[in-house]
């Protein structure tokens, strides 16, 4: 009955490392574009893939995950950090007024690379 959200804000509020989260959610969101080849089970080529990532996003992560990584800089440790960015990108995409940096590093994308909008 209750969304993701929920649960992450009712987390953040009452954990005993809330601070320090709120802290790092608050920093500045610095977009990095990354590419990263994708693989089937057999180890066929799927052809890149694009997602964003951002040092306040890994921070917090961490500090939820891996609190001993959230001073890392090598985004190294942390399971599914990049499937956790792809959401956080779209999440980025639909609540705030952040634009994406393209393959020639240009602020131009108004949705991450790649994703195609739900209609309905």
């Amino acid at each position: 009955m209750y969304a993701p959200s929920d649960s992450a804000g009712h987390y953040a509020i009452t954990s005993h490392s809330a601070r320090t989260l709120v802290q790092y959610a608050d920093g500045p969101h610095v977009l990095e574009r990354r590419v990263v080849a994708t693989v089937d089970s057999r180890g066929s080529s799927l052809g890149d893939h694009v997602y964003y990532r951002s040092p306040a996003f890994w921070q917090v992560s961490a500090s939820v995950n891996l609190p001993g990584a959230a001073g890392r800089t090598n985004y190294i440790g942390l399971n599914g950090f990049d499937s956790r960015c792809c959401a956080y990108g779209v999440a980025l995409a639909v609540l705030t007024e952040m634009k994406f940096p393209d393959a020639q590093r240009r602020i131009t994308l108004e949705y991450p690379e790649g994703y195609t909008q739900r209609r309905s």
